[in-house]
């Protein structure tokens, strides 16, 4: 073996056997034969034995293989049964020995899985699941096909990648990392770029670990500056904003919607005000009437209604934050259809009871033609006529490629036009008796052999779409244009946090696939990656990498307010939209509200 000396260097040049566990450079031991080595230069023997547990003679053209056991040790290559695997086939080492280490302090959930006693030895040892994959091949070899999970072996430890990268990131000089596993070898593949000024218009790009919903890790890399936090998605709440009454006020009774239905009927007021004390002429009621008549149904018109939110979301992202969060309200026009309605109401009552009261003689000399010409009642509702019929004029029956994702949901493809992220299609079997709205996945580019256009999800919730999901169909009927919706509001934002629960997904889908500014997302659901696909599920990681999908059958119902409000604060968020049951979105919506985050969704208005 050599001599036994503290200088390293001079016992180094006499030895001709090496039992080493650390690099050793060949020109400083110029008698050597044999060198036997484990561990780091090798990576290829588990850690939980005390002595090396296998080892081969190894022949410097050929690959590196587990080989076999060293004497008084054994390894097995087992499938998932526990059973010796054939020739040629693909198992997990275990390595047994009276040797092997008695467990992990303190695990006793990682001792039950990967500790068993040895069946084959019947001596009462154990045998330890080393976690690599191997494969028996005819000659006896057993090369290491590596291991089971994520992990890479350093040294002799295995180390998560994704903990490399949160080291690297730790450093203050470090604007990015990532950590690769080239050609099965761990080697400095690296590069270190020299800082790149700050520029405006770039955000903190974070993630999040997904795996539970109460911590949530950021520290994905970006072209702008690295922050590494650890967020809890737990965390208490604060309280609310304003006392009580005035919080019910100005979040339950006073919404944007009531505030407009307010305004309409306050300018009726006006008008009826202004009528009594002028003395306008009659024909003043029929012509206000017709007035709020016509203004209740355009303000539901489809072309209306994208033409407002088209403006309303134009607004640059440069605008003060409290101009864009008041033009995306814009969800909330239907409290001018509402008080344009109820006063409608009001003002035909009045008209009708003059006429009654008043009208003692006809006109004459004046044709039917004539008056209908004259009569400005006559031409607003002529409009308001054609604008309930125009979404008539458009209908067609198209055809559409059923994407069958699970007996849950269906995903309908069509190709006939190419939407803005936000809208929304109405579909049918039977034009003349039922229509249903479903929100569109614009698709602006050819996928999978799919001409460009957009898809939607119809996901179980009734009868018509049972139907859909197991007929797939291969034509719908399709009315009117596709019109704005909620959704398109997301684009008003630089930095917004998106919650979704169950289907409410199809909504948001749009806006994951081709996004406007930085997103931090949630789902809430039930078995996502049964109901919605593999497809689906892999789209939103990969577009989101940090999203946090929380499985409610594994996990429980989550509490989406706490999780709302700790990533907008956290993220810096300007917005927090969700997209739920009538019941969670007005919950979420309003505890937000009162605690100083700006939240919307959806008011079912009609």
């Amino acid at each position: 073996m050599g001599m036994r000396s503290s200088n390293w260097s001079k016992a180094s040049q006499q030895i001709d056997i090496l039992i080493c566990t650390r690099a050793s450079w060949p020109s400083t031991t110029p008698n050597l034969e044999a060198v036997a080595i484990a561990g780091e230069p090798s990576s290829q023997s588990p850690t939980e034995t005390i002595v090396v547990n296998i080892m081969h003679g190894h022949q410097p053209s050929q690959p590196l293989s587990v080989e076999r056991p060293t004497p008084w040790n054994k390894r097995y290559t087992l499938n998932e049964s526990l059973v010796p695997v054939t020739e040629g086939e693909i198992g997990v080492s275990w390595a047994g020995s009276s040797e092997v280490s008695r467990g992990y302090m303190d695990l006793p959930e990682k001792i039950a899985e990967r500790f068993r006693f040895d069946p084959y030895s019947q001596d009462g040892t154990k045998m330890y699941d080393t976690g690599d994959l191997c494969q028996r091949n005819p000659s006896g070899t057993i090369p290491f096909l590596g291991p089971v999970n994520d992990q890479v072996k350093v040294k002799g430890f295995f180390v998560e990648l994704d903990g490399v990268i949160a080291a690297l990131n730790s450093c203050p000089s470090v604007q990015g990392a990532a950590a690769l596993l080239i050609d099965g070898k761990k080697a400095p593949y690296g590069q270190i770029l020299p800082p790149k000024p700050a520029r405006l218009g770039h955000w903190r790009s974070d993630s999040s670990a997904s795996s539970a919903p109460q911590t949530s890790s950021f520290s994905n890399p970006s072209d702008a500056t690295m922050v590494e936090e650890q967020i809890d998605l737990e965390a208490a709440l604060p309280d609310k904003k304003h006392r009580k009454y005035s919080r019910g006020l100005r979040y339950r009774v006073l919404i944007i919607y009531r505030r407009l239905s307010s305004l309409v009927g306050l300018f009726n007021t006006s008008a009826a005000i202004a009528l009594v004390m002028t003395g306008i002429s009659r024909e003043w009621l029929s012509n206000i009437t017709a007035i709020n008549l016509a203004m209740a149904v355009l303000v539901r018109q489809d072309f209306v209604i994208s033409i407002l939110y088209t403006i309303a979301c134009s607004a640059p992202k440069s605008w003060p934050l409290f101009i864009r969060a008041c033009c995306a309200k814009i969800y909330h026009l239907g409290g001018v259809h509402f008080g344009a309605a109820v006063s409608a109401g009001a003002w035909l009552l009045a008209a009708n009871i003059a006429d009654i009261v008043c009208m003692n003689n006809a006109a004459t000399g004046t044709s039917l033609g004539q008056a209908c010409a004259r009569s400005p009642p006559f031409w607003l509702l002529a409009a308001a006529t054609v604008s309930v019929a125009s979404s008539w004029f458009f209908l067609r029956k198209v055809p559409v490629q059923a994407e069958k994702m699970s007996d849950h949901a269906i995903r309908l493809h069509f190709g006939y036009t190419v939407p803005v992220n936000g809208s929304f299609a109405r579909l049918s079997y039977n034009p003349l008796v039922e229509w249903h709205s479903f929100a569109t996945i614009p698709a602006p580019e050819a996928v999978s052999g799919r001409p460009k256009g957009y898809s939607l999800i119809v996901s179980n919730a009734g009868d018509w779409t049972k139907s859909t999901i197991q007929d797939s169909p291969s034509h719908i009927w399709i009315r009117g244009v596709l019109t704005c919706g909620a959704m398109r509001i997301a684009t008003l934002f630089n930095r917004v946090v998106l919650i979704a629960t169950g289907s409410g997904i199809g909504l948001m889908l749009g806006y994951i696939q081709n996004p406007t500014g930085r997103m931090q997302f949630t789902w809430s659901t039930k078995q996502p990656e049964e109901a919605f696909g593999e497809d689906l599920y892999c789209t939103i990681t990969k577009r989101v990498p940090n999203a946090i999908i929380h499985d409610t059958k594994k996990q429980g119902r989550p509490d989406l307010i706490k999780i709302g409000y700790n990533l907008a604060k956290s993220y810096k968020a300007e917005a927090v939209i969700i997209i739920a049951n009538e019941k969670t979105t007005k919950k979420v919506v309003y505890c937000l509200e009162t605690r100083g985050v700006p939240a919307y969704g959806a008011i079912w208005d009609s």
